[in-house]
């Protein structure tokens, strides 16, 4: 790193009014008193994308690509910032499971699956009433891909050989099929 790159030129350089009303409200001090600090500020931390953090004491600058500063933060806050930034590479919290759902609800999934087997029948198996069946189990509070769905698939494809046995049943071709196969008498 160059020394010109480590420090800034206080009484240089270009400050935007956000800034200065930023330090103002954080800092409780004026232009000028913003600039004398902006002097002995050095570079801080990791430096991402086009903006520079300088840093003297408890106040930290942002400046921009441009060479202008566009605002005024304090360490803690510019600490908060980078730690949003930067999440994933260092100490971040996990990500805390989902709390785990109560039982499944056994009649409610089995009526669930009749209803769409009914709706859909025979092409049950098609893409569109696959998303259809998806989009009203995620209206139903069942996530496609959970545990839950898995009854759902059990339940789903019972009802769907029933009502299989149930049209075969009632198909006038399959009577005549079993009429022919008996003896006559």
């Amino acid at each position: 790193m160059r020394a010109k790159d480590a420090m800034l030129d206080g009484a240089k350089v270009k400050i935007t009014h956000h800034a200065i009303c930023r330090y103002a409200e954080r800092f409780g001090g004026d232009e000028e008193s913003m600039r004398a600090q902006l002097s002995r500020a050095v570079t801080f931390g990791a430096q991402r994308g086009g903006d520079r953090i300088y840093l003297d004491k408890d106040a930290a600058f942002v400046l921009d690509r441009y060479g202008v500063i566009k605002t005024a933060l304090t360490k803690s806050m510019l600490m908060a910032n980078m730690q949003l930034a930067f999440r994933g590479l260092k100490q971040c919290e996990p990500v805390s499971p989902p709390p785990k759902t109560e039982d499944v609800d056994l009649q409610f999934i089995a009526s669930l699956a009749a209803e769409h087997c009914k709706a859909c029948f025979p092409h049950c198996f098609g893409k569109s009433c696959r998303k259809t069946r998806n989009r009203l189990l995620r209206e139903n509070g069942i996530d496609p891909q959970g545990e839950e769905v898995k009854v759902y698939h059990e339940m789903f494809l019972k009802a769907y050989q029933e009502r299989l046995a149930e049209e075969s049943s009632n198909d006038p071709a399959a009577k005549n099929q079993d009429t022919e196969k008996r003896p006559a008498r």
